[in-house]
């Protein structure tokens, strides 16, 4: 599939140097090489597009404090990919818990960047027939 995976133990506190594991697929799709995208939490942050980072990571910290109605985290994000371009990805993310705290958020990361382009295609279409 062309689905890249991560996961990371949930630590007390989350700190720029949280280890996370990528595959080799997620690191793939953003198009970096596996020696430039160490396994930690900055290095996703890093990437993240100016415009949704603080809203995106206000999110995650509200879905592992369990604010969320469930497990399960879903968000479209703009990511920097190592072309030195922005594109579309859908991140999904899911808790594990022991004694009901959770542990362990692993993930998937998809691109969706050529649908995102083609929704945006079709709505400038429909814009330029209104228009006329």
């Amino acid at each position: 599939s062309k689905e890249g995976l991560w996961e990371t133990r949930i630590p007390e506190y989350f700190t720029a140097d949280t280890p996370i594991w990528y595959s080799e697929e997620f690191i793939r799709l953003l198009e970096y090489d596996v020696e430039h995208f160490p396994p930690i939490l900055q290095t996703f942050i890093d990437i993240i597009h100016p415009t949704h980072k603080k809203d995106f990571l206000s999110s995650r910290l509200n879905f592992h404090k369990g604010l969320y109605p469930d497990d399960v985290y879903e968000s479209e994000i703009l990511l920097l990919t190592g072309s030195g371009e922005y594109k579309w990805f859908e991140f999904k993310s899911k808790l594990v818990r022991a004694q009901k705290k959770a542990v362990l958020d692993i993930g998937v990361l998809r691109s969706i960047h050529n649908r995102k382009k083609a929704e945006e295609a079709i709505k400038e279409g429909e814009q330029t027939l209104r228009y006329i």
